[in-house]
C-alpha cells in the first residue's frame, strides 16, 4: 500500500511538473540578478511559471520568453512595480491577473472602483490602455507599466478605471464600446483615455496598434486597428462635459508596405493634424512624425512621457493647461528635448483634475441625456446670473432642450446664448450663427460661425463649409467651403467626413481627384454613417471612383439598410436579386425592397411591380 503511494506521488509531481511553463530570461536589469524560487539568477537562466519571484530592487524588470516551441513566443516584460500592482509573485499569477483585467466577468467588464471620489464634485471615468507584448510588432518594454502607474493614479483621484493589458483588436474595440457606453449611460461629467503602446501615422490618418496586429498592406489597417479619428467621434458622443485623450505613442509614418502583389508600396513622410472635438483636450507624447521613447533613465520602470504624467497629477489645483505643461517640461527635462509632447485643449471649462471642479455636471443639462436634477439646475441659475460664461451656455441649453423644470423656450435659450457668446464661449457663439441662419441672415451667421471656429467649434467650422456651398445662401465659395470641411473632416466630424467625400464624387472646386471620396466616404462610414456607407457601397457596386467589388457593395449597403436607409435597402435588394455579392434570393430581394418601399423610395416601388407583379 505504502509503495502504491509513494508511486501516486512522484506521478503526481511529474504530472504538476508537466504541467508548469518554463521561461527563459533574456534580459534583467536594475540590479542584473534575481531569486527565483529561491535560487539566484541571471540573463540566460530558466524558470517555472509557479515559482516565486523575489524582486531585488524597486526598479527591477526583466524580459522572459516561453522556452516551448509550441508555446506562445512573445517577449514579455514584467517589474516588480507591474506584479505589485496586480498582487501576484509568480509569473502565472501575473499572467491570469492580466488576463482576467483583459477580459469579461459575464457580460461585465472588470471596473478598478475610484478611491477619494468624495473629494471632488463631478463624476469621473477613465479606460486605460497598455499594450507592451506584441505578437507580429517590436515588443515594448514599459506599457503595461505605464498603463499600471496611470491607472493607480487616476483610481485616487476619484476615477472609476477600466484598464486593459496587452489587448487585441477585438478587445480594444469591445472594451472601447463599454466604455462609451457606460460614459453615457451613467452621465459621467469627466471622461479620459490614455493609451501607451505603438502608433503609426498612414495617409494623413492616425492609428493605434493592438498587440496582434499583422500589418502588410495599407488595406489591413482597416479591421485590424484603431482609426483615431473614430475614437475621438466616440468619445465626443459619451456627451461627456469635459473629455481628455492622451496617446502616449509614436507618430511615425510607416514606409515599407507592399501591395496585394507583394510590389513595394512608396509613401511619403505627412504631418497629421488632428483637432479635437471641442470639450476635449488631446495630448501626444510626440510630434507628428517622431518616436516616443520607451525608456528613461537605466532605473526607471515606465517611459518618460507616463513618468513626467503621473508626477503632474500629484500637483494639486493645476488646470488641465497648465498640468500638460508641466508634463511637457517634465518630458523635455527627461529625453533631453529630444522628444517634444503637444497637446490642443478645446475644453469650454477651466478643469482641474487634482482638485474640485466648478463646472455643472452634465446630469444637469437638457431631457436628452437622462436624469436631471433641480439642484444643480439652481447651481447653474446661480452661477448663469454672477456672470459665468459656461453656466450661461448651459442655461441656454436647458432652455433649448427642456428639463424636469423648464419648459422648451428658444427665444430664451438665445438669450443666454447671447450672453455666453459675448464672452466668447465657442459654442454659444455657434448657436447664435444657427438662430441668424434660421432667420435668414447668412451675413450673420457666418460672422457668428466664424468667430466660433477661431475660438476652436469644430461643428461651426462645418456650418461654415455648409454656407459656402449652398449657393442659395448668396455665399457661395467652392474651395472656401473646401477648406471648412477639410478642417471639420480631419478633426473626426463624421458629417463633414461625409459632405467632403461628395465634393470629390462630384469634383467641386478643387476638390478634382474623384478616388479621393471613397476615402472620405470610408471614414464617415467606419464611425455608423448610414449615407456614407450607402455612398461607398455605390462606388463597389457602379465601379465609381474605384474598382468594382460586388462583395463589398453588398457589404456597405447592408450596414446602411440595416439602419432603416431606404436607397441602401433598395441596392441590397438589387444584390440579392442578381447575386450580386452574395447568391441570388429572390424573397430577400422582395424583403428588402418592401422595406423601402414601405419608405416611399419610388424606385423600390416600381421594383416591386416587377418582383411581385401580382400584388399590383
Amino acid at each position: 500500500m505504502k509503495k502504491r503511494w509513494i508511486i501516486f506521488a512522484i506521478s503526481l509531481f511529474l504530472m504538476c511538473e508537466l504541467c508548469a511553463k518554463q521561461y527563459k530570461i533574456i534580459a534583467i536589469r536594475n540590479p542584473e540578478k534575481i531569486k527565483i524560487g529561491g535560487r539566484v539568477c541571471q540573463e540566460g537562466s530558466t524558470f517555472d511559471d509557479g515559482e516565486v519571484i523575489d524582486w531585488q530592487g524597486d526598479g527591477q524588470y526583466m524580459a522572459v520568453q516561453s522556452t516551448s516551441s509550441s508555446e506562445d513566443q512573445r517577449t514579455r516584460y514584467i517589474s516588480k512595480v507591474s506584479m505589485s500592482s496586480k498582487k501576484a509573485r509568480t509569473v502565472k499569477d501575473y499572467l491570469v491577473h492580466t488576463g482576467k483585467l483583459s477580459g469579461k466577468d459575464g457580460e461585465n467588464w472588470l471596473v478598478l472602483p475610484a478611491k477619494n471620489a468624495e473629494n471632488f464634485t463631478d463624476k469621473r471615468i477613465a479606460l486605460v490602455i497598455g499594450n507592451s507584448n506584441y505578437e507580429n510588432n517590436t515588443p515594448l518594454r514599459n506599457p503595461c507599466n505605464d498603463a499600471t502607474a496611470v491607472s493607480t493614479q487616476l483610481q485616487q483621484l476619484g476615477f472609476d478605471v477600466l484598464a486593459l493589458y496587452d489587448g487585441s483588436f477585438e478587445e480594444m474595440d469591445y472594451v472601447m464600446d463599454v466604455f462609451c457606453r457606460k460614459a453615457f449611460k451613467e452621465l459621467y461629467d469627466l471622461a479620459v483615455f490614455y493609451y501607451s503602446g505603438h502608433g503609426l501615422q498612414y495617409d494623413r490618418v492616425s492609428w493605434l496598434l493592438p498587440i496582434d496586429a499583422v500589418l502588410l498592406h495599407p488595406s489591413d489597417l482597416n479591421g485590424s486597428c484603431m482609426n483615431v479619428d473614430a475614437l475621438l467621434t466616440k468619445i465626443e458622443n459619451t456627451k461627456c462635459t469635459n473629455t481628455v485623450v492622451v496617446l502616449d505613442a509614436c507618430r511615425t509614418e510607416k514606409v515599407n508596405w507592399t501591395d496585394e502583389k507583394g510590389k513595394l508600396v512608396e509613401t511619403q513622410q505627412q504631418n497629421v493634424s488632428i483637432e479635437p472635438p471641442v470639450g476635449m483636450l488631446l495630448a501626444y507624447s510626440t510630434r507628428s512624425g517622431e518616436i516616443s521613447q520607451d525608456l528613461t533613465e537605466k532605473n526607471a520602470t515606465t517611459g518618460p512621457y507616463s513618468m513626467a504624467l503621473t508626477n503632474a497629477l500629484t500637483k494639486e489645483n493645476l488646470t488641465l493647461d497648465e498640468l500638460f505643461a508641466d508634463v511637457r517640461t517634465q518630458v523635455l527635462q527627461l529625453t533631453s528635448s529630444s522628444q517634444m509632447p503637444l497637446f490642443t485643449n478645446a475644453s469650454t471649462n477651466t478643469i482641474v483634475i487634482n482638485g474640485k471642479n466648478a463646472i455643472v455636471p452634465r446630469s444637469a443639462i437638457g431631457q436628452q441625456y437622462g436624469e436631471q436634477s433641480s439642484a444643480y439646475l439652481n447651481y447653474i441659475i446661480e452661477k448663469a446670473e454672477q456672470g459665468d460664461k459656461d453656466a450661461q451656455f448651459q442655461m441656454g441649453r436647458c432652455y433649448e432642450y427642456g428639463t424636469n423644470d423648464l419648459h422648451e423656450d428658444y427665444a430664451t435659450a438665445i438669450q443666454w446664448y447671447q450672453k455666453s457668446a459675448n464672452q466668447g464661449h465657442a459654442e454659444a457663439q455657434n448657436k447664435i450663427g444657427t438662430y441668424y441662419f434660421k432667420q435668414g441672415n447668412y451675413k450673420e451667421a457666418l460672422k457668428y460661425y466664424g468667430n466660433a471656429a477661431a475660438a476652436g467649434s469644430i461643428n461651426a467650422r462645418y456650418n461654415m463649409g455648409m454656407l459656402y456651398m449652398n449657393s442659395e445662401y448668396g455665399l457661395y465659395d467652392a474651395n472656401k467651403g473646401l477648406e471648412c470641411y477639410q478642417l471639420a473632416a480631419e478633426a473626426g466630424l463624421v458629417n463633414a467626413q461625409f459632405e467632403l467625400g461628395l465634393c470629390y464624387y462630384n469634383s467641386i472646386g478643387s476638390a478634382n481627384y474623384r478616388p479621393q471620396a471613397v476615402l472620405w466616404f470610408e471614414r464617415a462610414a467606419s464611425q455608423g454613417y448610414d449615407e456614407a456607407q450607402f455612398m461607398l457601397g455605390h462606388c463597389y457596386f457602379t465601379g465609381d471612383c474605384t474598382e468594382k467589388n460586388y462583395k463589398k457593395a453588398f457589404t456597405h449597403y447592408k450596414m446602411a439598410a440595416d439602419q432603416n436607409y431606404a436607397p441602401a435597402q433598395y441596392g441590397l435588394s438589387l444584390c440579392y436579386e442578381k447575386g450580386y455579392g452574395v447568391e441570388k434570393n429572390l424573397s430577400q430581394a422582395i424583403y428588402w425592397c418592401k422595406k423601402a418601399a414601405a419608405q416611399d423610395y419610388e424606385k423600390a416601388i416600381q421594383k416591386l411591380k416587377v418582383l411581385q407583379p401580382s400584388t399590383y
